[in-house]
């Protein structure tokens, strides 16, 4: 699917795990209002994230 497509159905907060974490998907969801909640990998710097939703 098409980012543009996927984007237009979704707002808010997206929950995925670590296997959907991209530097660049982060940056594009950040930019369209989206929240990409994840997990880090080990190897990755702590990204912007609430308290409440890495509690989640």
């Amino acid at each position: 699917m098409e980012y543009k497509a996927f984007i237009d159905f979704i707002y808010g907060k997206l929950f995925g795990d670590k296997g959907y974490i991209g530097k660049n998907l982060f940056q594009r969801l950040f930019v369209d209002g989206i929240q990409l909640i994840t997990k880090l990998k080990s190897n990755m710097k702590g990204a912007l994230m609430s308290v409440s939703d890495r509690l989640l």
